[in-house]
């Protein structure tokens, strides 16, 4: 990749070699001064410069569901409590950061509750628990429906320094 034509003053904290150069090239005789560019095809001397921040893969943690979907089969009743097990499988090392919330649900006929080694993990009114992974968690997913029909709900799970798993 060639960048070309970049001001001296837009390089921040530039060698002193190059303010150097940028110094010896301006024209003073003329009306126009000589700018002094980075990396350029033109007569000035092409210096190169790199600067980004890299992100290994030491950092990043990987989550996977599973299953990545559930589906309650068969005759269903209202007011019934219905439960499917889900586990998050912790693909990485260390400690893993996650959110999780309900991205959606079709109906406000029913209700979900998300259980984990026996407890409640209820999402907040704002749909969202917060949660450090130190191994594989089973989720059981609790549903009970007031109304007759068809429902569907999306769960997201953001996970810090990883890519964002759904079931």
């Amino acid at each position: 990749m060639i960048i070309e034509d970049i001001p001296i003053t837009s390089v921040r904290d530039p060698p002193e070699g190059l303010k150097t150069f940028a110094q010896a090239n301006t024209v003073k005789n003329s009306k126009v001064p000589m700018p002094t560019y980075v990396g350029s095809n033109t007569q000035f001397l092409s210096i190169p410069m790199i600067q980004f921040n890299l992100r290994g893969q030491g950092n990043s943690c990987k989550v996977e569901v599973e299953p990545s979907y559930c589906q309650f089969e068969g005759d269903t009743y209202i007011n019934h409590v219905y439960t499917k097990e889900v586990s998050l499988c912790k693909k990485s090392e260390g400690l893993v950061k996650y959110t999780l919330r309900m991205e959606g649900k079709n109906k406000d006929s029913f209700d979900i509750d998300i259980q984990t080694q026996g407890k409640s993990l209820k999402l907040a009114d704002d749909g969202i628990i917060h949660g450090v992974m130190e191994s594989n968690i089973d989720l059981k997913i609790v549903v009970n429906s007031h109304e007759r029909g068809e429902c569907m709900a999306f769960f997201y799970i953001e996970i810090e320094d990883g890519a964002p798993v759904s079931f």
